[in-house]
This record gives C-alpha cells, structure tokens and sequence, in this order.
C-alpha cells in the first residue's frame, strides 16, 4: 500500500505529488534511475522553506513493500 499523497498535495507550496508505484504493482531494484517510486515539487521564496515544505509532504507519505518470496537455500 502506498498512501498519503493526497495530504501532501494539500500543503502550501507544494506543487505536484507524483507517485508512479501503484498498489499491489512489483517493484524490482535496477540500481539506477528507474528505482524512483515517485516525487514531490515544491516553490516558495527561500531555499530553506522550500527544504522545509518538502520535507513535511515527504514526512506524510507513507508505504509498505512486501518481498517476493525466494527460492528455498537463497
């Protein structure tokens, strides 16, 4: 499950929530680029605002990942 985002979209300053994982989806690990599960983009006048407003829409987004099974003796 991955929920959240909506509540993130809320916040002022925030300007999109993008989550590309949707449920029951597998996620597989490449090592690069295509492990991104998702972003968040925020504006305000300061940097150090900006930091703060996504770092509160990141802190209400939440998910869990269940693990494939693997073969006996791995």
């Amino acid at each position: 499950w991955i929920d959240g985002d909506g509540r993130a979209a809320a916040i002022p300053g925030v300007t999109e929530v993008k989550l590309y994982a949707k449920p029951k989806t597998s996620i597989i690990r490449k090592g690069d680029y295509r492990d991104s599960i998702g972003y968040v983009m925020a504006v305000s006048p300061s940097r150090g605002e900006t930091e703060a407003i996504l770092q509160r829409a990141v802190d209400l987004i939440h998910w869990s990942i269940t693990p494939f099974p693997t073969p006996a003796g791995d």
